[in-house]
């Protein structure tokens, strides 16, 4: 994501994307990226990444690749980035899908609805009594986390990190 201030946030990581955006339908061993282009709009890449078959043949095709230019030397040159120009995802706003258990304290899921302020409870049918499950309001990763913290002693985190896209 670039900020406003043209500044980069990266992350790789599990997301809940809509029905309807061109990744959702990425699934199984397959590996997907977008790219977006000034020229070309959206453009989707995807193919096997996943599992063991798809990593043991990129594997072998290095070192295939390694082995036919063992006397060629192959450089990747960078050039010097700008201090900063890419910033901590934590410090990202975020919005995250998050399950919790609590097995005897039915209480504190309320109470765990409560601290992380204006969310959206999702619904399962035949969930356990003793699960919430919601979609918490955008703010900073590392704050999410402080927040999720405070309950895993009295309450098992039994999901999340599911990053919805947009923050």
């Amino acid at each position: 994501t670039r900020t406003e201030d043209g500044h980069l946030f990266c992350l790789v990581a599990p997301m809940i994307l809509p029905r309807e955006h061109l990744l959702a339908g990425v699934d199984d061993v397959y590996n997907g990226i977008m790219v977006r282009g000034d020229s070309v709009g959206d453009v989707v890449f995807v193919g096997r990444g996943a599992g063991k078959l798809p990593t043991a043949s990129a594997v072998v095709a290095d070192v295939i690749d390694e082995a036919k230019h063992l006397r060629a030397r192959k450089f990747l040159f960078w050039s010097p980035g700008e201090a900063g120009y890419v910033r901590d995802h934590r410090l990202a706003p975020a919005t995250m899908l998050l399950r919790f258990s609590c097995q005897e304290d039915a209480g504190a899921l309320v109470q765990i609805g409560r601290a992380f302020g204006d969310v959206r409870m999702v619904s399962v049918p035949d969930a356990p009594d003793n699960e919430v499950a919601f979609i918490s309001p955008s703010m900073p990763e590392c704050l999410l986390m402080e927040k999720i913290g405070k309950f895993t002693g009295r309450c098992g985190f039994t999901g999340g990190r599911n990053k919805l896209p947009g923050g």
